[in-house]
């Protein structure tokens, strides 16, 4: 397989991930009806969790997409030395989106994202806490 077939296949997971994300904000955005807002909700949290794969998977961190689009086209040496950190990187890149910091960036691209496709963030937000049934025990 050459190089831009490997870095293609890397971005396939994405791009479903994007197509996607287009596809229920778009839907949610021409068809919102507030009579049904638990559905439409629903469907904008499920957009924003596909937005939210797309820009995580495509961090250009070892065991990701992102870094394995770039792979094919570093040296064999970048390769070899970067080779163990595949098993940790999305560990590693997980503990430190817990970081306030660091989840307040990334979740701002997210959000810039999903403000793109008109969709209130609003009705993410009411998706979001509807997903969180265990909270009812709390």
């Amino acid at each position: 397989m050459t190089a831009r077939q490997k870095t293609l296949v890397s971005l396939a997971g994405p791009a479903a991930n994007l197509v996607l994300a287009v596809l229920l904000l778009a839907i949610t955005w021409a068809f919102f009806d507030p009579a049904h807002l638990v559905f439409w909700s629903g469907l904008a949290f499920l957009g924003f969790l596909q937005v939210t794969a797309v820009v995580l998977n495509l961090l250009p961190v070892p065991g990701l997409d992102g870094y394995g689009a770039l792979e094919p086209h570093l040296s064999p040496e970048t390769q070899r030395a970067l080779e163990p950190a595949k098993q940790w990187g999305l560990f590693i890149l997980l503990i430190l989106l817990f970081t306030p910091v660091l989840n307040r960036w990334f979740f701002s691209v997210v959000f810039w994202f999903v403000d793109l496709s008109g969709v209130p963030s609003q009705l993410v937000s009411i998706g979001s806490q509807l997903t969180r049934f265990w909270s009812a025990w709390l």
